[in-house]
């Protein structure tokens, strides 16, 4: 796997319990830390890699334009999948702006939205 985030030590500790959280780190904030994964499996390295960083860009952008309260906070690839990870705070209304952005960037259906801890 390869990518950048903001959060590495707990993306880490995240990893390294087998992706299996039971509190979310940031509740206590007022806040949710999830995932979207995006199967890109029958594509070539480089063309997945393209669209991650299209749809990454394309959410990052939407998301400051609705003043929404998520953020992007890192991408990766990986053997089977690319992932993006967002903080939000106001898990409904950010929610909402994440599913009406990714219609317009054409990744709606080959995508799943995913919490590091539930």
């Amino acid at each position: 796997m390869a990518g950048t985030t903001v959060v590495p030590n707990f993306l880490s500790q995240f990893v390294m319990s087998r992706s299996v959280l039971h509190e979310d780190p940031l509740a206590e904030y007022g806040a949710s830390l999830m995932y979207l994964k995006l199967n890109f499996s029958p594509l070539e390295p480089k063309e997945a890699a393209a669209i991650l960083s299209r749809v990454h860009k394309g959410l990052r952008h939407g998301l400051e334009r609705r003043k929404s309260p998520a953020y992007v906070i890192g991408a990766s690839t990986g053997l089977d999948f690319s992932y993006i990870d967002f903080v939000l705070f106001d898990r409904d209304t950010a929610l909402a702006a994440i599913q009406e952005i990714l219609p317009v960037l054409g990744v709606d259906g080959g995508c799943t939205i995913e919490w590091f801890a539930g």
